[in-house]
């Protein structure tokens, strides 16, 4: 199982399913039409989102209320855990978290899923790659940050921030893990369109990830705005400066 957690970016979504169709069997999304902080998804979400259910692209779609209360943090755990119960009840054995601008080689995540599967671990992670403005620009170096694979399922695992989880991931996509692998950059590598969107403005007003970091936003935006190949880029959490090489748009995204 995957399980997508929207609320912008929908114009990535599909070709990001493209890229792990073929390598799960189940998808859900779990969507929500206000952000965490009270402000509303674009106009035409739902309709993407009920194309790609009636096409048969998303097995699962559920609305989300956000407590604009609650931390940021709280609410995508709530979202996670959603689409973690969809897997366990549709019979799933493994269920991977993720996100609209999030991409697989699907040669490479076959490979993870069968090692995963063949190893017995719990858990896994893998390192990633940022692209920024177009899907042909990569941040250099690669961010010192893992991303959580397939995980092994059991009645009684759930997303939650104070698990043993052992490697820097995006707290909302932890469980408890005893048997745990690290994949080299060599066998898998997620490819994260992070700062690839229509409306960047969106994202960095929305995003859980920039959520205690406000003062930088301002900078990280007006730096997008300007930004030309081949200047440095302004972004992340901790903000920081990164060289910029050029790639192929392996994925053929369309923005």
């Amino acid at each position: 199982s995957a399980s997508y957690n929207v609320f912008d970016g929908e114009e990535l979504l599909g070709k990001s399913i493209s890229s792990i169709r073929d390598s799960v069997d189940f998808i859900s999304v779990v969507y929500q039409t206000k952000s965490n902080f009270g402000n509303n998804c674009s106009p035409d979400l739902e309709d993407i989102l009920y194309e790609l259910r009636d096409k048969g692209h998303v097995q699962a779609l559920v609305k989300y209320t956000p407590n604009i209360n609650l931390h940021p943090h709280l609410n995508e755990l709530k979202k996670r855990n959603i689409g973690l119960y969809l897997a366990k009840q549709n019979s799933c054995t493994h269920h991977m978290p993720i996100d609209c601008d999030e991409f697989y080689i699907k040669y490479q995540l076959d490979y993870a899923i069968n090692t995963i599967v063949k190893e017995n671990l719990d858990a896994a992670a893998c390192r990633l790659a940022t692209y920024y403005k177009e899907p042909i620009y990569r941040l250099s170096p690669d961010e010192d940050y893992w991303v959580t694979l397939p995980f092994k399922l059991n009645p009684e695992i759930q997303f939650k921030n104070s698990s043993n989880f052992p490697a820097l991931v995006d707290p909302t996509r932890q469980v408890d893990a005893n048997s745990f692998k690290f994949f080299n950059k060599n066998e898998i590598q997620m490819h994260h369109m992070s700062y690839v969107r229509k409306d960047m403005a969106k994202k960095i007003v929305n995003s859980s990830a920039f959520s205690d970091t406000k003062d930088g936003l301002q900078e990280i935006y007006k730096k997008y705005k300007e930004w030309s190949y081949p200047d440095k880029a302004l972004c992340c959490v901790p903000l920081r400066e990164f060289d910029i090489i050029k790639v192929d748009n392996i994925f053929n995204i369309e923005i």
